[in-house]
């Protein structure tokens, strides 16, 4: 599998360690009047220290019902919010032992998953320490642990729940509807066997506050929804790479107006690269490698005054690149990886602007005339790869570039090899003294090496 990405949550609070909910009574706020009263339903004439969640709420309704007469509206409130809390954390816990029943965990992850330890001290399980909702659950962080199976629709029942961590592991199927969770931020399912439609798995998805979606490394097929950009105001990091992915990018992601981080490397994705992408204010990483687009890169994306890393490596992109007079480069722009496609004519001197570039590739490509010497101002540079081209060096003039490259006080590599260049290797390649790797082979140089 390809290098994975990382997500830190932010998102949910420590666990805390809860009591028993349930002690064979329920507690009432006013001992003056009931200091205790009895649990009211029971199973083969026995009481039931645990009621099913049926039964609790038929008792939540009769208990309102008596408590209205007794107290009145108001006063009946408070002792409502207690049952609600603990209907809720019923509802929880059962939903969690509905996941480790439909989960396969061959490696006992899951065994502190038990009726007498408290499920906020689960492994893997978060738990909200609000006063207003103490102990419901806000986070599931169960990544690398062997896991396998459906991810069961029980999950949509953790309504507090905000990240859901299960990557690395193998689950299968589809995504389960979690629609519901309007508090979810953060899904991050990276690395199973998961198999959906782009489509159904975002249908799937709550809208209101996601931020983090990471499906990457899955089966997932169809086309990335225009939807995503549409509904989805909130999402800052989208990947989806090394998946099935097919259809073209859709113009309308510049509605998600927060993306910082895009990556939908290594897939089938066709069309041209939209430039309505360049709208993406806030965009910081750029990934569109590894599928089959065509075109030319818009202009717009190097024109984003936020962007570090663009990476449209192995595609079919193409034609002449010129970049018009508005274009003023980001300046924190490190890394422009464009190799591997059927870019042709001159290497534009304008790149020479990107001024804290650290790694240039261009590499395999249909590249020709000479190497810009204004590639020399790049000073930042650590790693910069032309080879494989056409490009062109034939007399001093045309080698002056190796002057100028010894103004990168930081260039380790250098490859520039399988183009045509000719002649002597100039003497001046010995000022490149930070140099590491420097590849000339596969072209027509003649003479000593300096």
């Amino acid at each position: 599998m390809h290098g994975r990405h990382t997500l830190d949550s932010k998102f949910s609070e420590t666990n805390t360690q809860v009591p028993h909910l349930w002690t064979g009574s329920i507690k009432l706020q006013h001992p003056g009047k009931f200091r205790r009263a009895p649990l009211l339903f029971s199973h083969g004439g026995s009481m039931s220290a645990e009621p099913s969640t049926a039964e609790l709420r038929a008792m939540h309704i009769l208990l309102a019902s008596l408590l209205m007469l007794l107290y009145g509206v108001d006063r009946t409130h408070c002792f409502l919010s207690e049952l609600e809390h603990a209907t809720g954390n019923e509802t929880d816990k059962l939903a969690l032992l509905d996941f480790k029943k439909a989960t396969l965990d061959p490696n006992g992850a899951l065994r502190s998953w038990n009726t007498t330890t408290p499920y906020c001290q689960w492994s893997g399980v978060s738990c909200s320490r609000r006063p207003n909702h103490p102990d419901r659950v806000t986070a599931l962080y169960l990544a690398n642990l062997g896991l396998s199976g459906p991810i069961p629709a029980s999950l949509g029942n953790l309504s507090f729940l905000s990240n859901l961590t299960l990557s690395t592991n193998y689950f299968s199927g589809g995504l389960p509807p979690l629609n519901r969770l309007r508090r979810l931020q953060v899904v991050d399912l990276r690395n199973n066997q998961l198999q959906s439609t782009m489509s159904d798995a975002v249908t799937n998805l709550p809208p209101d506050n996601l931020v983090a979606l990471d499906l990457s490394e899955n089966f997932i097929t169809g086309e990335v929804p225009s939807s995503l950009g549409l509904l989805f105001k909130k999402l800052f990091f989208v990947q989806l790479a090394n998946n099935a992915l097919t259809g073209s990018i859709p113009p309308n992601l510049k509605n998600a107006s927060q993306l910082k981080f895009l990556n939908l490397a290594n897939n089938n994705l066709t069309g041209s690269i939209p430039s309505e992408l360049g709208e993406l204010s806030s965009m910081l990483y750029l990934f569109l490698g590894g599928n089959m687009l065509s075109g030319g890169i818009p202009g717009t994306l190097f024109n984003m005054s936020s962007l570090a890393i663009l990476d449209v490596a192995v595609n079919m992109l193409g034609g002449v690149m010129e970049f018009p007079p508005y274009i003023r480069f980001s300046p924190i722009l490190s890394a422009i990886n464009m190799s591997q496609n059927l870019f042709e004519g001159d290497i534009p001197p304008a790149l020479g602007n990107a001024s804290n570039l650290i790694m240039l590739d261009m590499s395999q490509n249909k590249f020709t005339g000479q190497i810009p010497a204004s590639l020399g101002n790049l000073e930042a540079l650590t790693y910069l790869n032309l080879g494989e081209n056409n490009l062109e060096a034939r007399d001093s003039q045309s080698w002056e570039f190796i002057d100028k490259l010894s103004q990168c006080r930081s260039l380790e590599q250098l490859h520039l090899d399988a183009n045509d260049l000719q002649g002597d290797i100039p003497d001046t390649i010995g000022n490149l003294s930070t140099m590491v790797i420097c590849d000339l082979s596969y072209n027509n140089l003649q003479g000593p090496i300096p």
